[in-house]
C-alpha cells in the first residue's frame, strides 16, 4: 500500500535527506551544491569568523542571504543524519539504474515503506508477547498499518516511519521474557539507530531502556546500552566533524530564520507543557488523535485500562506515550509540525500506543470495528491528498483535487501525469487499497462493510474528477489554497503567524480582496 501511494515529489524534509545522500555518495558531508533555495539545513561560517550574536539569531537575523544561500562557509543538513546513511546503498546503486523521480520513488518505499511493513510484524510480535490473542495481536499490527499517521508518513520521505520500525522491533526483542543479553544488545542497537534518524527518538529510547531494565535486571540495561554505544559514536562523530563538537546539532546552527527563532525560546523550542496544546493533540480537529487517528486514541485508553491491571509493560508503554505527548505540548511554537496530518512529533509513540489496541478495542466492543474503520478512512485520507492546515483543508484538497496514488502515477503516468488522469487513477487505486485494508482488518466482514468501503473512495474521486473536468485544475487548485489560508488566517495564534500567513498568500500571488480582510480583521483581534 505504501509503495503504491508513495510520494516522490520532494519537500523540505525529503529535500535535506536527498542533498545529504548526494553529498555522502560523492564524499562529501557539506550540502553546499543544494543550498540554495532549501530551507532545512545548517549553516558553519569558516574557522575565526565572529560567532553571530545571540540576540540578533533570536530576533531572526540570517546568517547569508536566504534566497541565494552565498555565504564563505558551509551548509550541512538540518536535522539527524541516519535516514541518510541508513538509504546510502541504495541511493549509490539506484542513481546509476534509475532516472531521479524513479530514484526518489525507489528511496521512499526502501525508507518508509518498507520500514512500515517490518513495523507491523514487529508491532504483532509485542502485542503476542504481551499476551494478546494470535487474532488480536493481528488485529493490531492491522489497525497500526493502515489506521494511524504511520500509513501517511510510510508514503513519504521522512524519518519517522524508520524511526516507527525501529523502535517496534526494539519493543519486539525486549518483551519476550528468556534468557540472552544478545536481543538486549539488539533492541539498543535499533533504540540507538532511532535516535540517529531523529534526535526527539531519545525519549522512547530512555523507555525503552526501563523495559530492558525490567525484563533483564542490570545486565540487560548493560546491554541494551552497550548496543546504542556504535549509534552514538557515529553521530557525535557526524556532529564533531561538521559543527565542531559532538554534542552540537545541526538545531545550534539552522539557517533558516523561522527554524532559529522556534529554537531560541526555551531549551531548543521547548518549555512547558500548555494543557491548551495536550487537548489540541489528543482531541483538537488540527493535529487530534481522535480526527486523524482515532486507533491511537483507542490504544491510549486500552493502556491505561491495562496499567490499572498491573501490568508492567503496559506501564512502560503508557509512560513512554504520554510523555511523548506531554513533549509535543512542550514544544514553543511548532507544536503542530507545519503543514503535517496527525500530530507528527508524537508519531514514535505509535508502537507503544498500539500495545493498548487489544485492551482498548475490548472495552469499545461492537463500536470497536466502526472506531478502526473511521481510523482507516482517516489515515488513508492522510496518504493520498495534499496536506492542510487540518484534517478538514485535508479532505477539502482530496475532495476538488482527488486522491491521489502517486507511486501508481509515476509508474503508469510518468512524472507529470495530468490531473485529470491522476484523479481518475487515484480513485481506482485507493478503492482497490480500501478492500484490501478491510480483507486485512476483517477478513469476514459483512458485504455491506464493503460497500461502505469502496463507496467512499468511489465517491470522493468521482467528485474529483467532475470538477477537473468541469472548472479545471488551475482554479481548483486555487480554490483550495485560499480556503487553507483562509482557515489558517482566522485561527491565527500572534501577529508573527499571522504575517507568516500573509507573505505565503503575497508569495503565492493571491491578490484576493477577501483574504486581505480576513488578515486585516484577525490582526486587529490580536492586537487587542
Amino acid at each position: 500500500m505504501a509503495a503504491a501511494l508513495a510520494h516522490h515529489a520532494p519537500g523540505h524534509n525529503e529535500r535535506r535527506t536527498l542533498a545529504l545522500l548526494d553529498a555522502l555518495a560523492a564524499g562529501r558531508l557539506a550540502i553546499d551544491p543544494h543550498a540554495p533555495g532549501m530551507v532545512d539545513l545548517a549553516y558553519v561560517p569558516p574557522a575565526g569568523a565572529p560567532a553571530p550574536d545571540p540576540a540578533a539569531v533570536a530576533a531572526g537575523a540570517a546568517p547569508v542571504d536566504a534566497g541565494t544561500r552565498a555565504g564563505p562557509g558551509h551548509y550541512y543538513a538540518g536535522g539527524a543524519p541516519g535516514l541518510a546513511f541508513t538509504l546510502l546503498p541504495a541511493h549509490v546503486v539506484g542513481r546509476a539504474l534509475l532516472p531521479e523521480a524513479g530514484l526518489r520513488l525507489a528511496l521512499t518505499i526502501l525508507g518508509a515503506g518498507l520500514p512500515l511493513a517490518v513495523a507491523a510484524v514487529a508491532v504483532r510480535r509485542a502485542a503476542l508477547a504481551t499476551g494478546a490473542a494470535p487474532d488480536a495481536a493481528t488485529l493490531t499490527a492491522a489497525a497500526f498499518g493502515v489506521g494511524t499517521i504511520a500509513l501517511p508518513f510510510a508514503a513519504r520521505l521522512y524519518a519517522h516511519a524508520l524511526v516507527v520500525a525501529l523502535l517496534a522491533g526494539a519493543l519486539a526483542l525486549l518483551l519476550p521474557r528468556g534468557p540472552g543479553r544478545g536481543r538486549f544488545a539488539a533492541a539498543g542497537a535499533l533504540a540507538g539507530w532511532a535516535v540517529a534518524c531523529d534526535y526527539s527518538a531519545g525519549l522512547q529510547a530512555a523507555g525503552l531502556l526501563a523495559l530492558a531494565a525490567l525484563r533483564g535486571g542490570v545486565r540487560g540495561a548493560g546491554a541494551f546500552c552497550l548496543g546504542g554505544l556504535p549509534f552514538a559514536a557515529l553521530v557525535g562523530a557526524y556532529h564533531a566533524a561538521c559543527f565542531g563538537a559532538p554534542w552540537r546539532t545541526p538545531y545550534d546552527h539552522h539557517a533558516d530564520q523561522t527554524t532559529r527563532t522556534i529554537v531560541a525560546d526555551g531549551a531548543w523550542g521547548f518549555t512547558v507543557p500548555r494543557p491548551d496544546v495536550l487537548l489540541a493533540l489528543l482531541l483538537g480537529e488540527r493535529r487530534g488523535l481522535l480526527v486523524t487517528q482515532p486507533a491511537a486514541l483507542v490504544g491510549l485508553a486500552g493502556l491505561v485500562a491495562a496499567t490499572r491491571r498491573r501490568s508492567a509493560p503496559h506501564a512502560v508503554a503508557l509512560g513512554v506515550a504520554a510523555l511523548t505527548l506531554l513533549a509535543n505540548a512542550a514544544r514553543h511554537d511548532d507544536w503542530a509540525a507545519g503543514q503535517s496530518f496527525g500530530a507528527r512529533y508524537a508519531a514514535a509513540a505509535l508502537p507503544f500506543l498500539a500495545l493498548g489496541l487489544p485492551a482498548g478495542l475490548a472495552l469499545l466492543g461492537r463500536l470497536g470495528p466502526w472506531v478502526i474503520g473511521a481510523s482507516v478512512a482517516c489515515a488513508g485520507l492522510g496518504a493520498t491528498s495534499e496536506w492542510g492546515r487540518d484534517v478538514w483543508t485535508t479532505f477539502d484538497a482530496a475532495w476538488w483535487l482527488g486522491l491521489r496514488a502517486r507511486g501508481l502515477e509515476l509508474v503508469i503516468l510518468g512524472p507529470a501525469p495530468h490531473p485529470l488522469a491522476a484523479a481518475l487513477l487515484g480513485g481506482v487505486a485507493v478503492t482497490v487499497l480500501a478492500a484490501l485494508a478491510l480483507r486485512a482488518l476483517a477478513p469476514a466482514a459483512p458485504r455491506r462493510a464493503y460497500a461502505v468501503a469502496l463507496a467512499l473512495p468511489l465517491l470522493v474521486g468521482g467528485h474529483a474528477a467532475l470538477q477537473l473536468a468541469r472548472v479545471g485544475p488551475d482554479a481548483l487548485r486555487r480554490r483550495v489554497i485560499v480556503r487553507q489560508l483562509a482557515r489558517a488566517i482566522e485561527a491565527a495564534g500572534s501577529l508573527e503567524e499571522l504575517r507568516r500567513l500573509d507573505l505565503q498568500r503575497r508569495h503565492a500571488g493571491l491578490d484576493d480582496e477577501a483574504l486581505e480582510r480576513r488578515v486585516a480583521r484577525r490582526a486587529g483581534e490580536l492586537a487587542r
